[in-house]
């Protein structure tokens, strides 16, 4: 998953001829919304039918002092460095556990 999909697809191309056995596959979603996660852990495990790894993270900042700091650049971070995390580990953690 990544934010600019149209990069996380370049880096996937370059990644191929890397792994030629291997299954790469892009997904774009937005970790601060729940559902967006819940989709793009559909559409991982409609393909594969499971996840044996899972790396769990994102993150964002803001420059600045934190006291002058709007509050809307905090509701961004929290969204994504925390309640990111957070909607990753209900939407795969649950399936991976089910399937072994």
């Amino acid at each position: 998953m990544d934010r600019d999909i149209a990069g996380a697809v370049e880096s996937a191309k370059k990644l191929e001829p890397l792994y030629p056995n291997s299954v790469i596959m892009t997904v774009e979603a937005d970790v601060s919304d729940s559902e967006s996660v819940l989709a793009a852990a559909d559409a991982i495990f409609d393909r594969f039918n499971t996840i044996h790894l899972l790396c769990n993270n994102a993150g964002v900042s803001s420059v600045g002092q934190l006291w002058d700091t709007p509050l809307t650049d905090w509701h961004t971070v929290w969204s994504v460095n925390l309640m990111g995390a957070v909607h990753g580990l209900r939407a795969f953690v649950p399936r991976m556990l089910e399937v072994g």
